[in-house]
C-alpha cells in the first residue's frame, strides 16, 4: 500500500503546499521504538489514539489530525468537521455572528481536498440550543468575508451557513 506524505509543517497550517512523496505504509518487522511521552502520564493511562499519535510522529508522518467523521453518499466521500460551541458575537473585530475552526484544520482539510478530492463539511452545533449550522469549507472560503483571530481561528458569518434546527427524540 502506498500513501502520499504531506510536506513538513503540514500540521501547523503554515506549509506552502503539498509535497508529494510516495512511501510504503508498512512497518519494519521486529523493530523496537522508544518514544518519549509526557511524564505526567503512564503508558497505561494513554489512549490507543494517543499512543498511535506518538508512534506516527516517531515514524516521520506529518500532517497528523483526527477526522471527526468521514462518510460516503451518492458515490462521493465527505469529511465532516464537527464543532459544538457558542457563536462568536458581533464586535469591533468582526461585525457578524460567526463560527469557524482552527486554521491548521482548515489548511489540512483543503490539502486533503486538493490531493484526494474529499470535501469537508463544517457542522457547528450551537451550545444550549437546537441550532445547527452547516457548510462546505471550500464554499465558505470562496465566499470570502471571513476573519482570522489572533488565536488562529478562522471565523465565517453564520449567514453563509445552512441553518438547521435539530431535535433529538429518545
Amino acid at each position: 500500500m502506498l500513501i502520499k506524505n504531506m510536506a513538513p509543517g503540514a500540521d501547523d497550517g503554515e506549509s506552502p503546499g503539498p509535497k508529494q512523496t510516495e512511501q510504503s505504509c508498512t512497518f519494519a518487522p521486529n523493530t523496537k521504538y522508544t518514544i518519549p511521552v509526557n511524564k505526567i502520564a503512564t503508558t497505561d493511562e494513554l489512549s490507543s489514539e494517543t499512543k498511535a499519535l506518538f508512534l506516527l510522529r516517531e515514524l516521520g508522518y506529518l500532517g497528523i489530525q483526527q477526522l471527526d467523521w468521514i462518510a460516503k453518499k451518492d458515490g462521493e466521500w465527505v469529511i465532516f468537521e464537527i464543532k459544538e460551541k457558542d457563536l462568536w458575537t458581533p464586535g469591533d473585530n468582526f461585525p457578524h455572528w460567526a463560527t469557524g475552526l482552527d486554521i491548521s484544520q482548515l489548511k489540512l482539510r483543503t490539502r486533503i481536498q486538493e490531493e484526494l478530492g474529499f470535501r469537508t463539511y463544517l457542522l457547528t452545533f450551537q451550545k444550549g440550543t437546537n441550532n445547527v449550522y452547516g457548510a462546505y469549507l471550500d464554499e465558505l472560503e470562496a465566499q470570502g468575508g471571513y476573519h482570522d483571530t489572533p488565536a488562529r481561528i478562522r471565523l465565517y458569518p453564520v449567514s453563509c451557513f445552512t441553518p438547521m434546527e435539530v431535535t433529538y427524540v429518545w
